[in-house]
């Protein structure tokens, strides 16, 4: 995802179009997702003296499992991109580098998606996940294992111990 800045180098407040529509070129940082079909990136790069900010948006598809119940997921994700770019070293982590007369947006997109992905992809916020004994989808029904709270009065009566585990939850 490498544009060339050539043309609006030369001119402080130039502005180039630009346009992406293919595969997302991946960090390994996606271990839990994977991005179904292209990527579409549509913005601006302005040249603003020292820096080239990025104005746009990013469109993508991308499928994982849910975190309870273990169903495939595909959600949408629209991002509006904010970035500035220094072929200067700089201290500052919100502008990213580039060098020569190319803008690499690769690692400004991963970044983005990252951030903006959920902790926890779940199918649904109503989702019962799984028996956590049996392993039957509670979504599907109830399974024929005993309850929790049951679980816990067994575990205090037959371990002596048992009862030290609410002690320090309090």
């Amino acid at each position: 995802m490498k544009f060339d800045i050539t043309d609006i180098k030369k001119e402080s407040g130039a502005v180039m179009e630009i346009r992406y529509q293919g595969p997302l070129v991946q960090d390994d940082l996606y271990d839990m997702i994977s991005v179904k079909d292209d990527v579409l990136i549509e913005g601006t790069l302005t040249n603003q003296g020292e820096e080239i900010f990025l104005s746009g948006v990013l469109k993508l598809t991308y499928t994982g499992q849910c975190a309870r119940c273990l169903k495939p997921v595909t959600r949408t994700m629209t991002l509006q991109l904010n970035e500035r770019f220094s072929s200067r070293d700089t201290d500052d982590d919100d502008v990213y580098p580039y060098e020569g007369n190319f803008v690499d947006l690769t690692k400004t997109v991963n970044d983005n998606i990252i951030v903006a992905l959920p902790v926890r992809l779940l199918c649904s916020e109503q989702c019962k996940g799984l028996c956590p004994v049996c392993g039957k989808n509670l979504n599907q029904g109830s399974c024929q294992c005993r309850p929790e709270q049951e679980d816990k009065k067994q575990e205090k009566t037959e371990n002596p111990f048992g009862i030290l585990k609410d002690y320090f939850s309090h």
